[in-house]
């Protein structure tokens, strides 16, 4: 993925996920859908982070709404309230989609590695003056139609 398509969901960062969802889901005729966390370590340029406590995602879509929650030691920025976060993309190909897009000036801000140490489920992607992308492996997408009820 080089360029900007439709994205199959759009993040959205709040210290208050569940009000957010509760708020947002009769508004926009939505029913929301906890997914589990796993026990992981996104890598930063800065270091290790944690992964967001909790996520929510829409049923409906795509776009999806993925309702993460900000909070100290992830990259979801506590100062900011209520915010739009990133726009998330399926690629096969992961490397070379971060590649395409670093040529394009974007900056590598968060990813995930397997246990040999290689890139592997996302990469959180960031330009000056915009909004976050997220690149999302496509062997994932069986594992999220499955548990949000859509395979």
């Amino acid at each position: 993925m080089t360029s900007f398509d439709t994205p199959f969901h759009v993040g959205i960062a709040s210290v208050d996920v569940e009000s957010l969802a509760a708020a947002l889901g009769p508004l926009l005729g939505l029913t929301w859908v906890s997914l589990r966390r796993p026990d992981v370590v996104h890598h930063a340029p800065g270091g290790p982070v944690t992964p967001s406590s909790q996520v929510i995602w829409s049923r409906q879509g795509a776009p999806h709404l993925e309702l993460v929650k900000a909070e100290p030691g992830t990259v979801y920025a506590l100062d900011r309230g209520t915010y739009i976060h990133h726009f998330g993309y399926w690629t096969a190909d992961l490397d070379a989609s971060i590649a395409a897009y670093q040529a394009k000036g974007w900056r590598v801000e968060a990813t995930m590695h397997d246990g040999d140490g290689r890139l592997t489920a996302f990469a959180y992607l960031s330009r000056p003056g915009e909004v976050w992308i997220e690149l999302v492996d496509v062997a994932n997408r069986p594992r999220l139609a499955a548990e949000l009820g859509t395979a």
